[in-house]
């Protein structure tokens, strides 16, 4: 009885412990990326939540996991210069999301290549892959609408006002959405590839 109180409370200090460390870590990494910021020109937009406040919001976000164990969200970082700051808003919102994209864009890129791609070898393989990327492009592009933004920050240059925003999107959707998109622009591959884009272990 004692051995197996003893374990018991070895996985919840272990628990503990691991909670903790997240705490730590989203603590840490925001006041760094506000003294680089900083250091940079950057500064917060009139009436706005202090950098570091912002950044410990993105961070969590990154970190935050799901009852299974997967993350929830799904980060995108963007920047634009305009002569007037909610073009720049705008403009940047949109890069941050496509950077989103790009990140889903390059594991189903792994996943294919590794899985072995398309039956077909050299210059056909790529115009494939390409195929299967433009296709998840496409269709996050059109269904994912306005991320949300989570951070926002700003500096003057000589071009006019630079804003960088943080964006935050359901990370499971996303990645179900890719998936869709890719075993669509892939349905004449094998069904081993198609396990592959829906093998969990791709998506850590």
């Amino acid at each position: 009885m004692k051995k197996i109180y003893f374990i018991v409370m070895l996985l919840l200090g272990v628990s503990l412990m691991s909670e903790a460390q997240i705490k730590k870590a989203s603590v840490i990494k925001p006041k760094a990326e506000a003294k680089k910021l900083a250091s940079q020109g950057y500064n917060v937009m009139a009436g706005s939540l202090p950098m570091e406040q912002q950044l410990y919001e993105v961070y969590s976000k990154q970190l935050e996991k799901n009852d299974d164990g997967t993350k929830k969200y799904i980060i995108g970082q963007g920047t634009a210069t305009a002569a007037v700051i909610q073009q720049a808003k705008i403009a940047a919102r949109t890069a941050a999301k496509e950077e989103l994209i790009n990140q889903l864009q390059s594991t189903i890129k792994a996943i294919v290549e590794q899985s072995g791609g398309s039956t077909e070898t050299g210059s056909k393989n790529n115009v494939s892959v390409q195929k299967t990327l433009n296709a998840v492009k496409d269709q996050c592009q059109q269904n994912m609408g306005m991320c949300p933004i989570v951070a926002t920050f700003v500096k003057e240059s000589n071009l006019g006002t630079q804003v960088l925003v943080y964006v935050t999107y359901n990370y499971e959707e996303a990645r179900l959405m890719a998936i869709r998109a890719a075993e669509s622009a892939l349905a004449n591959e094998s069904e081993e590839l198609k396990k592959a884009l829906n093998d969990p272990s791709y998506w850590e």
